[in-house]
């Protein structure tokens, strides 16, 4: 998994946050993004909840074999990470 022991600081979060505005409100289709997140909970909301983690389970229609990770989306650092379910040490993504 993608280390995020570190809790972001709050100013942090309020920079980031300042700047993707700022960003994001100099177009229209950016302004529509700007306001879609802050309808749903907010830039800060997103940010300052650290990453998310699920288990992605791949069955091919074609019959191949089955492919299982573990995946971990870190939205703080932009990276995102497989860690295959059978082999610990199998990263890809």
């Amino acid at each position: 998994m993608i280390e995020n022991a570190l809790m972001v600081q709050e100013a942090c979060i309020t920079s980031r946050v300042a700047k993707a505005e700022e960003k994001l409100k100099a177009t229209e289709e950016g302004e529509v993004v700007w306001n879609a997140m802050e309808a749903h909970e907010s830039f800060a909301k997103w940010y300052g909840n650290g990453a998310l983690a699920f288990r992605f389970n791949y069955q091919p229609l074609s019959g191949c074999s089955q492919r299982a990770s573990n995946q971990t989306v870190d939205t703080w650092s932009n990276r995102a990470k497989h860690t295959s379910a059978i082999d610990s040490t199998a990263h890809f993504g």
